[in-house]
């Protein structure tokens, strides 16, 4: 599915069974192979739950980390849009 709320999803299962998970950095090589969509899609996703405050962007050296904010970590785990999508890992 192409919806930013698929990609939301999928931060949200590669960090839901971390003591943290807000403070889970999740690489982009971990959100892409759990997804069937180009990178310049999921980029564009992670741009968009960036300025809906879901997720934020940590810069690295040499790449840039994924973290679920409390707010999607909430959405995903309440039955918020991202579940409504109905997607599993």
């Amino acid at each position: 599915m192409d919806h930013p709320y698929s990609t939301l999803q999928t931060i949200y299962n590669i960090v839901k069974d971390d003591p943290d998970p807000t403070s889970y950095p999740c690489k982009p090589a971990q959100i892409i192979v759990r997804q069937f969509l180009p990178w310049d899609t999921i980029l564009e996703h992670i741009h968009q739950l960036t300025r809906e405050g879901l997720v934020e962007l940590q810069q690295q050296e040499r790449f840039t980390l994924v973290k679920i904010t409390h707010k999607g970590y909430a959405l995903c785990s309440s039955g918020g849009k991202a579940a409504e999508l109905n997607l599993s890992a």
